[in-house]
């Protein structure tokens, strides 16, 4: 797959995708097109024959790269530099191992000690343009893109590559600039309608019905900064409507300011915001919210998340006061993918502090997904998790539930703008309190539209 024309049409590929509606996205362009001199390529050197230890340490330290031991790989070339090597081939080399490690620091170092070197120079700008990209830093991959547009001497091909990169890079924060928009209307039948958002009151109806849902999301980033880094907004607006059961109704408005930065190789985000909800044409509750994340790289292919929410339910119906007060959600995440599939895997802890302590369940959730792409515009996503419930454990009379949920989703670019969706799930949540057990299956069928 290392080839320059493979990666040259990888980078016309490009999506830009929203999180709402979509549990994955895909990577980067210029991630990819960065790939062309990351992926198998380690420089050789020729080396004089009075230098023996580093001769050995450097040939062994290509072996390993080879092997994908990038971590032994790393040890030998930096033995290779103990032993007086002083040649741009190693300092690209160990670049190289430390951006398949996920260390981004010293890959950045590695290259720019690469770029004192002439002759290597536009090779090093170029793949620090790739580390910045990694990382989130798309101002600075313009800067070393830019760099390999202007450094003699000059390598046609990779201008080339760089200026595509530059152009797709530019267009991106040129409609990351602007109001993001999607929207989506589904149809779809419930054969157990629950309001579950708000399954701690227990409110399923034993009986089937048809729906239709309206979902719209905006994001734009403040103060003229790109989406990559600095502040921005983004809002949610959703509406379920059945068509019998109108008293399971129900809607949700939010708004969060967010501010976003890349720190040590963590992209760091922080946000507040305000959460209102609906249920039977009324107002069930606001909230305050505050969140915070860290995603940090793990080489090519791997990240991990960690995160925190806290909010706060304020009650406007005076009959479910008792649901008033704080939840608090810790949780960490895994992702690895390839061009193929993307796979996540995650846990929570969720801890509520309610005016009602026996409505104050301590939560453990696992979930899992996976999405795979085997056609072009087609994605199959998997999904399943399984939450434990526990309320009250210090009473006498303890609560506890399992729920059980898996859902098949199947989605269908129709073109750069429209998407189709069709979703099956169920969900099984069984309690100690037979009141609160409950069956649930939904399918529906969804036509979204990004602008």
């Amino acid at each position: 797959m290392c080839h320059q024309q493979a990666f040259a049409e990888e980078i016309t590929n490009l999506q830009y995708t929203l999180e709402p509606n979509q549990l994955f996205c895909r990577r980067p362009a210029l991630f990819w097109l960065g790939l062309l001199l990351l992926c198998h390529l380690v420089i050789p050197e020729a080396l004089r024959a009075d230098n023996l230890p580093a001769s050995s340490f450097f040939q062994a330290g290509q072996k390993s790269f080879q092997a994908q031991d990038y971590e032994q790989a790393l040890g030998l070339f930096k033995q290779a530099q103990a032993a007086g090597l002083d040649k741009p081939a190693l300092f690209y080399n160990i670049g190289v191992c430390a951006y398949k490690l996920g260390h981004y620091e010293e890959a950045t170092k590695a290259f720019l000690h690469t770029a004192t070197f002439p002759k290597m120079a536009a090779l090093a700008y170029y793949n620090l343009a790739v580390v910045a990209e990694k990382q989130d830093d798309q101002d600075a991959a313009l800067s070393w893109l830019h760099k390999v547009t202007t450094t003699e001497p000059r390598d046609e091909k990779l201008v080339l590559l760089a200026q595509t990169a530059l152009s797709r890079i530019r267009s991106r924060q040129e409609l990351s600039g602007q109001w993001t928009r999607y929207v989506a209307l589904d149809f779809g039948y419930d054969d157990n309608v629950a309001l579950v958002d708000y399954d701690d009151l227990g409110l399923t109806s034993d009986e089937e019905d048809s729906f239709t849902d309206i979902f719209a999301f905006i994001r734009s980033p403040l103060l003229g900064k790109s989406a990559s880094q600095g502040p921005y907004l983004q809002g949610s607006l959703s509406w379920r409507d059945y068509t019998k059961l109108h008293e399971y109704d129900s809607g949700s408005l939010q708004m969060e300011g967010r501010y976003r930065k890349n720190a040590k190789g963590f992209r760091l985000e922080s946000g507040a915001g305000y959460s209102y909800l609906s249920w039977d044409g009324a107002g069930y509750s606001q909230s305050p919210l505050f969140s915070l994340h860290a995603k940090h790289s793990l080489g090519d292919a791997s990240s991990y998340g960690l995160h925190y929410e806290a909010k706060y339910y304020d009650i406007l119906d005076s009959d479910y006061d008792y649901q008033r007060g704080w939840q608090h959600r810790a949780s960490a995440d895994f992702i690895t993918q390839s061009e193929l599939y993307r796979l996540l895997i995650g846990y929570s802890l969720e801890e509520n502090d309610r005016h009602d302590k026996e409505s104050s369940p301590r939560r453990h959730l696992l979930h899992a997904a996976f999405e795979l792409h085997l056609i072009d515009h087609l994605a199959i996503t998997v999904a399943a998790s399984y939450r434990d419930s526990n309320y009250d454990p210090s009473g006498i009379d303890d609560r506890n539930e399992d729920r059980y949920e898996m859902s098949l989703r199947l989605g269908y670019s129709l073109s750069n703008h429209w998407e189709l969706t069709a979703l099956a799930s169920r969900t099984i949540n069984i309690s100690t309190a037979p009141l609160y057990d409950y069956r649930r299956t939904m399918t529906s069928l969804s036509l979204g539209y990004n602008f």
